[in-house]
C-alpha cells in the first residue's frame, strides 16, 4: 500500500530521493577522517617528535571546527608522558631504602 503511493506519484519519489542524496552528501562532509598511525619516521627521530609535529601541523592547517585524536600506541605514548622518568626515580628510591635498611 505504501509503495503504491510512490508508484502513482513518481515526482514525489524523485524529490524525496534527491533530498535523501543531498542530506547524505552533507553528512558525508561532516564525518571524521582517520589517519592510520605515524609512518615512515626519519631515522634519528622519535615517535614523540612525530606526534609533536602532527599536533603543530594540525593547529596550523586544520580549520577550528575540525579536531584530531590519537589512538592505539600513539595515544598510550602521549598519555604516559614522562612516566618512565618517575618510575626510574621511584626505583632508585626503593633501592636506596632497601640498601639502607
Amino acid at each position: 500500500m505504501f509503495s503504491l503511493f510512490f508508484i502513482k506519484r513518481p515526482v514525489v519519489a524523485m524529490v524525496i530521493s534527491i533530498f535523501i542524496i543531498i542530506v547524505g552528501l552533507i553528512s558525508l562532509k561532516m564525518l571524521p577522517i582517520a589517519v592510520n598511525g605515524v609512518h615512515n619516521i626519519k631515522e634519528g627521530c622519535s615517535s614523540a617528535d612525530a606526534i609533536t609535529a602532527i599536533e603543530e601541523l594540525a593547529k596550523q592547517y586544520l580549520p577550528k571546527d575540525i579536531g584530531y585524536a590519537f589512538s592505539g600506541i600513539s595515544l598510550q605514548e602521549k598519555e604516559a608522558g614522562n612516566a618512565a622518568l618517575y618510575i626510574f626515580m621511584l626505583s632508585l628510591l626503593m633501592v636506596y631504602l632497601f640498601l639502607s635498611a
